[in-house]
């Protein structure tokens, strides 16, 4: 799964750090609950931002691409289901 998404993004002058807040996706709009995990890989030139994040509905992982600087769903599934991709 690869869907583009809109992203607010913080960044907190206080740690230095920046986080996905808001997604919009499908036509409805997400308030990140809780950051789950970040970490960064490389492909090729392009260093990627991965986060796992939890909203009120749904586990989602999030690919920020620094080259595009765009965001994607790589991996989604409700809380309500155990490990169910969309």
């Amino acid at each position: 799964m690869k869907e583009k998404a809109s992203v607010i993004t913080v960044y907190d002058h206080t740690n230095g750090k920046a986080f996905p807040w808001r997604i919009k996706w499908g036509g409805r709009v997400y308030t990140v609950s809780q950051i789950g995990y970040h970490h960064t890989r490389e492909d090729g030139r392009t260093l990627h931002h991965i986060f796992s994040v939890t909203t009120d509905s749904l586990y989602l992982r999030l690919d920020f691409d620094t080259q595009t600087l765009s965001w994607l769903i790589t991996d989604s599934s409700d809380k309500g289901q155990e490990n169910t991709s969309v």
